[in-house]
Formats: structure tokens, C-alpha cells, sequence
């Protein structure tokens, strides 16, 4: 006959975790002299205080808890204290660069695990209205589209933002020179070269500026109908603006470094 004096006052409470957080069940019982915390009905090795902690939850951790309150005439077991564990908000495929040519549809897209997540695209570090979910897509894309794109990933438990993905534009050499200025190639691994056709302004100016708005190469021209060869090597790859200006004209292209 079980003729324990021990008495269960406070109760361990069931505890939704993310994993990778700390939890901790407790128990208070009056006259206890020993604990036995167990899961699922199986003793839990070294667990014999009135606290048990578990230091960085592992999904294999959810269950359900109980602890063995005794003295030397008996024990008493505590109600039951469910563990549920979260998952952790982790992207597991990263979206792709993509080489697209004008007029084509082209789609983004990220694989995440975690609860309840969310997404965010942004393009240039700017948020993209509307394009909340794990493909964002472009239908008949433009120049204008070209540059940097990533996701900000969203759930219960924690944030994750993506690795950059650069969509760049390939545009015919009769697109550019509608602008007199004829850059190549476009995208470009690194190395530029720019020809400036039918100029006849003096004291022209090249300037390349990133998508931040720092300028990264700035030099005057000494002369016209020439070709400019520059080395972007050693920049991330993005999305450049390339100005060609002096006080009375301005002509601006953009450039994507891949």
C-alpha cells in the first residue's frame, strides 16, 4: 500500500519550444525525498531533481513528461507536460542567379523549413510588394528588372534571409547604341568595354556607380570615338550604373556584374 506523505502542489507545464531553445520542467512537492523525471512512461537517466532541463531542444525531445515524486513510504506521479518542439526557420535551397533575355518570364525561388513561415523578395535591398511567397516571378522581363534579389525568410521560430541571387538581362548591341553607347560584354564577368560612337561634346566624363550609390570608377575622357577598356574584377557581382556626362549632357546605362 502506497502510504506516501509526499504532496504534489505545483504541477510541470507543457512548454511549445523552438528547437535549438532551452526548457526547463519543474515540480514542488511537499516532504519529497526523491524525483524520478521520466519520458513517456521511461525513466530519464540522471534526472532526479525537482527541475529537469533540457539545454538545446532536439526535435526527438518532444514527448511527454512526468516526474516520480517519492519518499520512503511511496511515490506519487506529477500530471503529464507535453513538449512540443518548433522547427527552427532554415532555407535549404538557396534561389539561383539567372541569365534571361529581354521579353522572357523568369521565376525566383527559395525551399525553407520552420513553422508558420513567411516570405519577403526584395530587389536591390528594397522590399517588392506583393511577393510574399516562395517563387517570385517576372513575367516578360526588361533591363529595368536586372539586379540583385533575395528573400527574407520568416517564422516562428527565427528569420533567415537568403544568399543574393543576380538576375542579369542580355540586350542586343542596336538596344544600346540607341544611347550612343555601346558596352560589352553585358552581363560581364569583369572586364568592360565601352565605345562611345558619334560624341561630339568635349571634356566627357565615365562615371560607374554601384547599387548603393558609391562610386567605384571615375575618370576623364581625353578623347572621342574611342573605346574604354575597365577592369570591375575585383567588385561584387550586381547591378552598376554606367554615366557618361558633362555639364550639358548626361547618358547612364546599366551594367550587371556577374
Amino acid at each position: 500500500m502506497n502510504t506516501s506523505s509526499v504532496a504534489i502542489t505545483g504541477q510541470p507545464e507543457s512548454a511549445p519550444v523552438c528547437e535549438g531553445d532551452e526548457v526547463t520542467f519543474t515540480i514542488i512537492a511537499t516532504d519529497a525525498t526523491s524525483y524520478q523525471w521520466q519520458k513517456d512512461g521511461t525513466d530519464i537517466s540522471g534526472a532526479t531533481t525537482d527541475t529537469y532541463t533540457i539545454n538545446s531542444v532536439a526535435t526527438i525531445a518532444a514527448g511527454d513528461y512526468t516526474c516520480i515524486a517519492s519518499d520512503a513510504c511511496g511515490s506519487v506521479p506529477s500530471n503529464s507536460a507535453t513538449l512540443a518542439v518548433k522547427l527552427s526557420t532554415e532555407i535549404t535551397q538557396q534561389p539561383d542567379d539567372i541569365n534571361a533575355n529581354e521579353g522572357e518570364d523568369i521565376s525566383l525561388n527559395v525551399v525553407a523549413t520552420g513553422t508558420s513561415l513567411t516570405y519577403q523578395w526584395r530587389f536591390n535591398g528594397a522590399n517588392i510588394e506583393g511577393a510574399d511567397t516562395a517563387t517570385y516571378q517576372i513575367l516578360s522581363v526588361t533591363v529595368d528588372n536586372a539586379g540583385n534579389y533575395d528573400v527574407v525568410v520568416t517564422g516562428e521560430c527565427g528569420e533567415r534571409t537568403s544568399d543574393v541571387a543576380v538576375l542579369s538581362i542580355t540586350t542586343t548591341v542596336e538596344k544600346l547604341t540607341e544611347y550612343d553607347i555601346n558596352i560589352y560584354p553585358n552581363p560581364s564577368k569583369g572586364l568592360i568595354s565601352i565605345e562611345l560612337k558619334d560624341f561630339v561634346h568635349k571634356d566627357l566624363y565615365i562615371e560607374i556607380t554601384n547599387m548603393y550609390g558609391e562610386i567605384i570608377y571615375n575618370k576623364q575622357l581625353v578623347s572621342l570615338n574611342k573605346k574604354e577598356t575597365i577592369d570591375l574584377s575585383g567588385h561584387a557581382k550586381g547591378l552598376y550604373l554606367i554615366k557618361v556626362f558633362n555639364d550639358k549632357i548626361l547618358k547612364t546605362k546599366k551594367m550587371v556584374l556577374e
